[in-house]
């Protein structure tokens, strides 16, 4: 494979951390300039204001003005059960987040590759965190945009209500 994104032992540069405090939603957009061939955001204790919220994420080709709602497909291992879905408007990471006192929402880590590309763009991602039953939860999946186009930000919120807390750390990865 030719694009190196999986390579082992290169390292990545931190390029913003942000500690979300009830926000509706957070977007990076500053760092998407063909600097970089990957990046991998980090999820720390996202915890949703809203009981059974999903954690979800869009991508923009205009610098984060708008966010691209049509054409996102994905292939999720939840829970060991496998599922695909297409003609979606966002992508969800994890479902039925618990907001309860006490529990640690979501963690986990996306990684998205080369998205100065003009291509389809791809994102892998796995975490865990607790769900609405109070019941541990792991999932990890892949998904894509499928328009060819340049993705220079992405946005993540839950798909009701805000984001109460947890923090988000973006790397990336040079190209060699």
């Amino acid at each position: 494979n030719s694009s190196g994104w999986f390579q082992v032992g290169r390292e990545s540069d931190v390029l913003e951390t942000v500690i979300l405090a009830s926000v509706g939603s957070h977007h990076f957009d500053n760092f998407f300039d063909g600097t970089y061939e990957s990046y991998t955001f980090y999820f720390t204790n996202i915890v949703p204001q809203t009981h059974l919220a999903d954690f979800v994420f869009e991508y923009s080709n205009d610098g984060g003005s708008t966010f691209e709602t049509t054409n996102y497909s994905r292939q999720t291992v939840e829970a060991g059960a496998f599922i695909t879905s297409t003609g979606l408007s966002q992508v969800s990471i994890m479902r039925d987040i618990s907001s309860n006192v006490g529990d640690v929402g979501f963690s986990g880590e996306l990684t998205l590759v080369d998205p100065s590309a003009n291509a389809v763009t791809f994102c892998y991602y796995r975490g865990g965190g607790i769900k609405s039953d109070g019941e541990p939860y792991q999932v990890s999946g892949c998904a894509t945009r499928k328009v060819a186009e340049v993705v220079n930000a992405i946005r993540f919120e839950f798909d009701t209500g805000n984001l109460e807390s947890g923090t988000i750390m973006m790397t990336g990865r040079k190209k060699s």
